[in-house]
């Protein structure tokens, strides 16, 4: 016996589908922020834009003192790496001496739609400062020092050379920071965080234990 089917309408099934989510065009290039004064800002922001200039990539510098300059090179640069370096207090949001307030979860939104792929916390800030704060980012990984260290412009160049021969940043991340704490030990390791967009939702969490 031959089981009949009959024909269902065209878009019945249309309701159960997933919404495609448009992938932002990727950006460009490097920026590096510095976000508000400070000896210790200042030094680190340095440091790193020699980093990154070493590396060959197109780096372009910007140092800002108010939300929405930040926003404003942010948008303007359209940068594949957007490398910040700024003190998040306990709440996750910066200030500014103009009132501005900028949360680090509509950070990352705004960044994530700009075209940024890889967004860099560099300075050290605890991570419960930031956990509440860390959007759903569908397509742009995240890096937070937990613990800027001796060993953190290694561990920069390290990844920035792993990313120009375009090595996906999970990947390069597990290079430097294998995650077993034993394989940890000896390697040049600042303290570290990564969160990486996975499927259906779920995010990647990896680690890098700061070594002496």
């Amino acid at each position: 016996m031959v089981a009949k089917f009959r024909c269902l309408p065209m878009g019945l099934f249309d309701r159960f589908r997933r919404a495609r989510v448009e992938r932002p065009q990727p950006g460009t290039g490097v920026l590096p922020v510095l976000f508000a004064d400070g000896d210790a800002l200042s030094r680190e922001f340095h440091e790193d834009v020699a980093t990154y200039r070493e590396s060959g990539l197109e780096v372009i510098p910007a140092e800002v003192s108010t939300t929405d300059e930040l926003l404003r090179e942010i948008r303007a640069r359209s940068p594949a790496i957007l490398h910040l370096l700024a003190a998040f207090p306990p709440d996750g949001s910066l200030t500014d001496s103009a009132g501005g307030i900028l949360n680090l979860g509509t950070l990352m939104d705004i960044a994530e739609e700009s075209g940024v792929t890889l967004l860099i916390l560099a300075h050290s800030t605890p991570f419960e400062n930031l956990s509440e704060s860390i959007s759903q980012s569908k397509f742009m990984n995240l890096l937070t020092t937990i613990d800027r260290n001796h060993h953190f412009g290694d561990f920069l160049a390290g990844l920035v050379d792993q990313l120009t021969k375009e090595v996906s940043f999970g990947k390069a991340f597990v290079q430097l920071a294998p995650q077993h704490q034993a394989l940890q030990e000896g390697l040049s390791l600042p303290g570290a965080i990564a969160v990486c967009p996975g499927r259906r939702g779920k995010r990647l969490v990896m680690w890098a234990e700061a070594q002496p």
